[in-house]
């Protein structure tokens, strides 16, 4: 991973006419609280466990016809 925001944002550089800005400040103002918290359900999503397994929630209705299969 780099810690060169501007080259993961590119519209950084643009900012302030050519000045840049930094990734917080860019966040404040493109961003939105309503994103933030959809954004959360990707970034520490709610996991349940399942016959010994330990699986992210509503797997069912996306891997349906999982079966258990013996331990080795």
């Amino acid at each position: 991973m780099t810690d060169d925001f501007a080259a993961l944002i590119p519209e950084l550089p643009r900012w302030n006419n050519g000045a840049d800005i930094d990734p917080e400040s860019w966040i404040e103002c493109v961003g939105n609280y309503e994103l933030a918290t959809g954004y959360s359900l990707i970034f520490w999503p709610k996991f349940v466990q399942f016959d010994g397994y330990v699986l992210r929630r509503f797997f069912r209705g996306i891997a349906s016809g999982f079966q258990r299969r013996d331990r080795l």
